[in-house]
């Protein structure tokens, strides 16, 4: 599908969606809480808090 394309829009929003969600589970299961999430077409905001408190989130952000 091109570009210019009318339905490349949604496909996308729709490609991204799945992935979002996904994401967030996988980060529930492994005992993250979502503090903050926001999302502008492909621009995401997230803040997560492990259960474990920081030092877990420090090994998160380390691992990126």
């Amino acid at each position: 599908m091109g570009i210019g394309n009318v339905a490349s829009g949604a496909l996308t929003n729709g490609t991204l969606l799945v992935g979002e969600r996904k994401m967030l589970k996988e980060m529930k299961e492994q005992g993250y809480r979502v503090v903050l999430y926001k999302r502008y077409t492909d621009d995401i905001l997230a803040i997560f808090e492990h259960e474990d408190g920081l030092q877990k989130s420090k090994e998160l952000i380390d691992g990126l």
